[in-house]
């Protein structure tokens, strides 16, 4: 299980997608509509969908935008869909609405607890503080954009490492700190100092 942790517009969406590449089919919980150019299916459509031969014309969907008082609903119905499927990337995206630190909701928590080796579950967030202790303790590489405030760098340094926390604000555009469990549970950290690998400016549909 991945999380990647910035603010708006540093490349939260097109760094999950570089991630998810390495399934066959690619599902986006996205309640926010920020990923408006990948076609939309009703959740109750994504157990036929995946249940079709992969296309290569069609091996992503998303289910959204969702109203937020139908959030909780509407995750519960892709959970389950998605709980066998095989070789699947399954991308959360605004995940702080499914949990916070006092709480996570169950079906997230479900699949964070079940991650296995046949799926990728990779939330999108953007606060530390948005994150449940399940959801850090679960993830086997963080990511991290640039980051200044205060009061965020404090927690980045409270859950994770005061020397990540010590990088974030020097990290240029597009650039991220990967923290991830190497052998022996031991953190592995490291710079993705090359964005043209992964990174497309959606506000430009440099697609």
């Amino acid at each position: 299980m991945k999380v990647i942790f910035g603010r708006r517009k540093q490349g939260k969406s097109t760094l999950s997608l570089a991630l998810a590449l390495d399934r066959s089919r690619i599902v986006i919980f996205d309640p926010n509509n920020q990923f408006p150019y990948i076609a939309s299916i009703p959740p109750q459509a994504l157990a036929a969908w995946l249940e079709k031969e992969t296309d290569a014309e069609w091996r992503i969907c998303r289910v959204g935008p969702i109203d937020t008082e139908d959030i909780d609903e509407v995750f519960a119905m892709v959970a389950a869909a998605l709980f066998e499927a095989d070789d699947v990337a399954f991308v959360v995206d605004e995940a702080h609405l499914l949990q916070s630190a006092k709480g996570i909701n169950e079906n997230l928590d479900r699949m964070i607890r079940r991650s296995t080796s046949t799926q990728s579950l990779i939330l999108n967030t953007h606060r530390v503080t948005d994150a449940h202790n399940n959801t850090r303790y679960h993830a086997v590489q963080t990511f991290f954009f640039s980051s200044y405030l205060p009061r965020e760098l404090k927690a980045v340094g409270d859950n994770f490492s005061p020397e990540v926390a010590a990088k974030l604000p020097a990290l240029p555009p597009h650039h991220v700190l990967v923290m991830e469990v190497g052998e022996g549970g031991v953190p592995d950290v490291s710079v993705w100092d090359n964005p043209e690998e992964w990174f497309i400016d959606l506000r430009n549909k440099n697609q």
